[in-house]
This record gives C-alpha cells, structure tokens and sequence, in this order.
C-alpha cells in the first residue's frame, strides 16, 4: 500500500529519492560522496564555539543527547534515538552493492559504526566537528555496529564500553573539541 496524503500526492516520494541518490553516490564515486555529504551539512549547521550545540541541531536536541566526561578529555555523548531512524524505515532494502560499502566501510582502519548507508554521512558529520564514532544500534533490529579497534583506542574506550553505552539508545561518539 503506497501512503497518500490528502492531496494525493505519493508521500514516499521523498525517502525514494533519498534511496536513489545515496545508491547512485555508491555506485558511481563510492564512500567518497557520503562523506563529503556530512562534511558539507557541517558546513550549513555552522561554527558555533561549542559544536554540540551544532550537532544538537541534527541530532534531534538536546534532550535527545546524554553527555558525560570522556576518559582522556572531550565529552562522550550518546544520542537516545536515531535522527533518521523515521526515514531510514519508509526505505526500500538496499541494493547487495550498498551493504557491501557499509561492511568495507566498517572494515576499514577509520570506519566503523555504520549500520546502513545514511549512518555514514551522519557520521561524516560529527567528524567534521572532531568527533570519533564508536557504536550504533538499530532501534528496530538492536543490531550493533563498533568502530575500529583504533578509534575505541583513540577515544579511550572498550567495545564492551560502547556496548553497554549503547544497549537501549541509538549511537555514541567522543566530541574531541
């Protein structure tokens, strides 16, 4: 059954084109246009002196953000529930080649944490205001995804850390800044 508003317009029109631009940014210049996705949204939230309140912006608010003292400094801030979690579930499956992207990603020495492609530019964007991504949960599989061993180590933390950080919410990262 395809959702209708009132005025009869097809309503997953927008998570359709959604898919089909990040599938394509896969297929034709991989990761790259992910990543460059979340650098340029960093762009459009700004410089604000205290990037939390930046990434706020895009992670829901505040109240959306439980933030304690990290081990060797910065803040670890872990988000109850997912930004994009209400488009990621209007979504089609993703095609085998775009899960492949997401296992390389995870794989590689930087990577990790990405459940499904959007994680990735969102991701990207917290990056971009010096932040390192350390875990992901899926509210509707509880499915897990860790970051590389160097970035628990980066971040001073252990995977059963972030795993106890993230039974119940949606993402953890260490904001450096």
């Amino acid at each position: 059954m395809t959702e209708q508003s009132l005025d009869g317009s097809n309503g997953r029109a927008p998570y359709m084109l959604l898919q089909a631009l990040i599938e394509t940014t896969f297929e034709s210049i991989k990761l790259m246009g992910l990543k460059d996705t979340g650098a340029e949204i960093a762009k459009h939230l700004g410089s604000p002196s205290d990037p939390l309140e930046a990434l706020a912006t895009l992670e829901l608010g505040r109240d959306n953000l439980q933030v304690s003292d990290a081990p060797q400094g910065g803040r670890i801030v872990t988000l109850k529930g997912c930004p994009f979690a209400g488009a990621v579930n209007k979504l089609d499956p993703w095609s085998e080649h775009a899960k492949r992207m997401v296992q390389r990603f995870n794989a590689s020495p930087r990577g990790g944490a990405a459940i499904h492609p959007i994680c990735i530019g969102h991701l990207s964007v917290r990056e971009a205001y010096g932040g390192i991504n350390l875990g992901c949960r899926s509210a509707s599989s509880g499915k897990m995804a860790i970051s590389a061993l160097a970035l628990l180590e980066e971040a001073s933390m252990t995977d059963e850390q972030v795993r106890e950080r993230l039974d119940g919410n949606a993402c953890i990262y260490v904001l450096k800044k």
